[in-house]
């Protein structure tokens, strides 16, 4: 998680990068969902969704969100 605190204090970064970050630095200190979402600010379903798309696509998936919005899954092709 060193990887991931360097990742924070360096260069500009846009804020939802940051908060995926905060939430799966969190997420690996012991944190539930919930108490994530109180440290972090953010929703208790955000820190899910962050979660696993950690599990499933390692680092790439503080920069890239899936799944979200009324549309469903965003594809890399369509960006």
């Amino acid at each position: 998680m060193q990887t991931l605190e360097w990742f924070i204090s360096t260069e500009e970064r846009k804020d939802e990068d940051i908060t995926r970050v905060r939430i799966l630095l969190k997420a690996d200190d012991g944190f539930t969902d919930s108490q994530v979402s109180e440290h972090v600010g953010c929703h208790w379903k955000t820190a899910y969704n962050t979660r696993k798309a950690y599990a499933e696509r390692g680092l790439g998936a503080i920069h890239h969100r899936y799944g979200t919005g009324k549309n469903g899954f965003t594809s890399l092709l369509n960006r």
